[in-house]
């Protein structure tokens, strides 16, 4: 779908990944087709919504908790972050 994805995890009716731009994108499978992913992980439409969340360079995710909204994230120095992404909140 892009070149520029470093890590990814499905949950659910989501696809999360992280880019080279530094950012957790996070799609609803439900309503995305390929041609809506491809153009939503195109620089140009980079979208300020609920969708897009900024990450620490290098971060790649791990999992994200069943049942709950946590994504776990690996920093570049090894350690673990658990972010709660606002697309996942806003769904439950």
């Amino acid at each position: 779908v892009a070149s520029n994805i470093t890590s990814f995890a499905v949950y659910g009716e989501f696809l999360l990944l992280t880019t080279h731009s530094h950012t957790c994108q996070c799609f609803c499978l439900r309503d995305a087709s390929v041609n809506a992913l491809h153009a939503g992980l195109s620089s140009s439409h980079l979208s300020k919504g609920e969708s897009l969340r900024k990450v620490e360079r290098g971060s790649r995710i791990v999992t994200v908790v069943p049942q709950d909204t946590k994504l776990i994230l690996q920093m570049p120095r090894g350690n673990l972050e658990v972010v709660h992404h606002r697309a996942l909140v806003l769904s439950q």
